[in-house]
């Protein structure tokens, strides 16, 4: 049975209530896992804005590096103000992500 096909009940069942948080500690602590955490949007940096710009950030994943045999698989993107001066990050003013 794979993941998709387990529901939390049946998952609550096999191994208990256990934190998540918990088990990636545990199986990082091994030395022979990494595991990535989902970064938490912010709709706020906190940074002054004096003389703002709006900058857009584009990340995309591909199936590899070579543009002629490999294809773009997920594209983000994150609308922010900056402070053209000095840089500080502003707000959030829009997000995309589409898998």
């Amino acid at each position: 049975m794979n993941h998709d096909e387990l529901s939390n009940n049946e998952l609550n069942k096999s191994i208990g209530n256990i934190d998540p948080e918990t088990v990636a500690r545990w199986l990082e602590s091994s030395g022979n896992y990494k595991v990535l955490r989902r970064i938490q949007m912010r709709d706020t940096f906190g940074g002054q804005i004096n003389s703002p710009v709006k900058v857009l950030v584009v990340d995309t994943e591909t199936t590899g590096l070579d543009f002629a045999t490999c294809e773009v698989i997920e594209v983000g993107a994150v609308l922010i103000e900056v402070d053209q001066d000095t840089g500080a990050i502003g707000a959030v003013l829009g997000q995309l992500w589409r898998p």
